[in-house]
């Protein structure tokens, strides 16, 4: 996909989704539709199998969040065919709720004592991109953004700013959010989501607005960016 600039050609070359649905094989669009049977009004993630992606002693200490960031970034470059990556920007709206609530929960009942640094180190809002950095060994251009709203769309405006300006061959764009117990029962309590149990298959076809989210949702979308100058003449 090409994106056009005055002056220059920016081509999207990989793509990765990991969502309800089994969108995180680039190579196939969704071989089967899976039907999600809750009692409650979220979804959940069709995941990929993180050990090939992942080496065993590095995805025991991941939290769900993270696991599934990094193997949707290293899907996108395979689907890229890209060797390195020269700069990282990430976004969110909320960041890694499930692991900030974990290590403030820790600081209470073990009052400010003996607390693990794990939860601490991955519940920052550029945790996933300080993590995609170490896995996949970028030490240039690395930056999150963060917005209820238009945080993804900043995001590419930062990627396509740093094409037009610098040099960087590959930049790899992400995007993630979660939902959290607590963000989850505070958002029924409010009336944004629906209570009883609804076939998210034939939602589109119910006459009120249907919200749905996932027990620790989680979507990316990680873009493979090359940057090429038009030729003069």
């Amino acid at each position: 996909m090409k994106i056009p600039l005055p002056g220059i050609n920016i081509f999207i070359h990989g793509l990765s989704a990991i969502s309800p649905q089994k969108t995180w094989d680039p190579t196939i669009f969704l071989p089967e539709i899976t039907n999600h049977n809750h009692t409650d009004s979220s979804l959940s993630c069709v995941l990929p199998d993180f050990k090939k992606f992942i080496p065993p002693m590095q995805l025991r200490r991941l939290s769900r969040m993270a696991r599934m960031g990094i193997t949707s970034a290293k899907i996108c470059l395979q689907d890229g065919h890209a060797d390195r990556i020269d700069a990282i920007i990430t976004a969110t709206g909320y960041g890694f709720q499930e692991d900030m609530a974990r290590f403030l929960t820790n600081l209470l009942e073990q009052k400010e004592q003996q607390l693990s640094p794990v939860y601490f180190a991955q519940s920052g809002y550029n945790a996933m991109s300080g993590m995609l950095a170490l896995f996949l060994n970028c030490s240039g251009y690395n930056n999150n953004f963060v917005s209820r709203g238009l945080a993804f769309e900043t995001a590419l405006t930062d990627a396509l700013l740093l094409l037009s300006e610098k040099e960087p061959p590959n930049v790899l764009l992400g995007a993630f959010d979660e939902k959290s117990p607590q963000q989850y029962g505070e958002f029924i309590r409010l009336g944004y989501f629906k209570k009883e149990q609804i076939n998210h298959l034939s939602s589109s076809k119910a006459r009120h607005r249907v919200r749905f989210t996932e027990k620790e949702w989680f979507f990316s979308c990680c873009q493979l960016i090359h940057h090429h100058k038009r030729c003069a003449g």
